[in-house]
């Protein structure tokens, strides 16, 4: 099963991404890896400051290739040859939606977080030459300096050593009993996921002492980074950006979610959502949302009934983020 769209949704959807542009990127070697959390799916964002000293190796593929499908299970167990090793295995999904992509995970059974990059623009800035049934899967590596630099597809094992080189733990791992291992290594990823606050919250109560004490030094270091975000946030919010606040503090929400976070979070997130500014810039990126999705199935005649809206989403909201989106699909839209 393929995920592919048609030619107008792929234009409507901005895949037209200048290969300059990407190749500058690139060559810049420095990886810039999502920061929107709808961006990533099985966890995520994994961000710079995260991976610091540590590894990655990111996989980009072909959805509709029956090859690509067959070689999960062989990359899977792989990686977990690497699970007690300071490297990250990271599947890059190019030119779909979300809900596609988390279809296909649960397909295939991939436990690796995967990007979305619906607009390819990673996989251009990545210097990935566009996945297709022709081009079925490329391989990138970050090494502990943040370096982007070439991978293999082929030798992924051979990659993610040569990635390893000089890299380490930034939570010292001592001390950590094997049940709340799972949790140390999402925190060491930014992979917290609705299981992971379970098994920390199983680990604060439980009536192991070692347990208890492991969970609760990880819960020290989950506190200690909510409250330098949610600094960071109000920092924001006082400078008038107010949108980027709002963002930090629902990211804290998805990134930890299933923790019991402080009540400050809630409280943030409900006033920000409140502002004029923030639900303009809500209600932007709804109506863009709705407006992909339909481009998914749209006839030739109804997308450039789509493309119509979009020329007037850019007007009506111009200014938010949503519609320099908009703006940016636009210029690859057909001009006749």
């Amino acid at each position: 099963m393929s995920f592919r769209l048609s030619a107008p949704a792929s234009v409507f959807l901005g895949l037209g991404w200048l290969v300059l542009g990407a190749s500058l990127a690139y060559a810049q070697q420095v990886a810039a890896l999502p920061t929107d959390p709808g961006a990533w799916v099985n966890g995520g964002p994994i961000t710079a400051e995260m991976l610091k000293g540590k590894a990655a190796y990111l996989y980009f593929y072909e959805e509709g290739c029956p090859r690509c499908r067959e070689k999960w299970p062989s990359l899977v167990a792989m990686a977990k040859k690497y699970e007690d090793k300071p490297i990250v295995f990271i599947a890059v999904n190019s030119g779909n939606q979300r809900d596609d992509v988390m279809s296909y995970v649960r397909e295939v059974n991939l436990p690796w977080p995967t990007i979305v990059d619906t607009t390819r623009k990673f996989e251009q800035d990545s210097g990935v030459n566009e996945i297709s049934l022709q081009n079925i899967y490329q391989a990138r590596i970050i090494t502990p300096d943040g370096k982007l630099s070439m991978g293999s597809a082929q030798d992924p094992e051979g990659s993610a050593e040569r990635a390893l080189s000089g890299a380490k733990w930034n939570i010292d791992p001592t001390g950590i009993p094997a049940p709340l291992v799972p949790v140390w290594r999402a925190l060491e990823f930014g992979l917290s996921s609705a299981s992971t606050g379970a098994m920390l919250k199983a680990g604060l109560n439980s009536k192991d002492a070692t347990v208890k004490a492991g969970a609760e030094k990880l819960n020290s270091i989950v506190q200690e980074r909510v409250a330098a975000e949610l600094k960071t946030a109000k920092e924001l919010y006082g400078a008038g950006e107010k949108w980027k606040s709002y963002k930090m503090v629902d990211a804290l929400t998805v990134q930890y979610v299933g923790v019991d976070l402080p009540e400050g979070v809630t409280k943030a997130k409900t006033a920000l959502a409140a502002d004029e500014e923030v639900k303009k810039q809500l209600q932007a990126h709804k109506e863009l949302d709705l407006l992909k999705k339909r481009a998914k199935t749209a006839t030739p005649a109804a997308m450039r009934g789509l493309i119509f809206k979009l020329k007037e989403l850019a007007e009506k909201h111009a200014g938010t983020e949503a519609a320099a989106e908009a703006t940016q699909l636009l210029a690859n839209a057909p001009q006749n």
